[in-house]
């Protein structure tokens, strides 16, 4: 009777395009400056967020931001006081 190989291999890892460059000191800051942006208008990059029994809610105002911060602008005062009511907002329907 022969014994049967029932060993799993491990994929290979995932290694996104143009990762193998190695990233100066300026990129490593601007890349920074973004996140502590994105943190500051309640997005955490860092996280995945599920869906909700109505189906994901985004607020509008934090795309719109997220869209500055991508192309490496300040996000306004004004907008972000939208954020923050729009959620507010958002809390008060549920």
């Amino acid at each position: 009777m022969r014994k049967q190989n029932n060993t799993v291999s491990k994929p290979q890892p995932f290694i996104a395009p143009g990762s193998e460059k190695k990233l100066t000191p300026e990129e490593i800051n601007k890349r920074k400056i973004k996140f502590e942006r994105l943190e500051k208008i309640g997005e955490k990059h860092t996280i995945i967020t599920g869906y909700d029994a109505e189906g994901e809610t985004e607020n509008p105002y934090r795309i719109k931001a997220m869209i500055l911060i991508n192309q490496d602008k300040d996000v306004p005062e004004e907008l972000i006081r939208q954020i923050e009511e729009y959620d507010k907002q958002l809390l008060k329907t549920k």
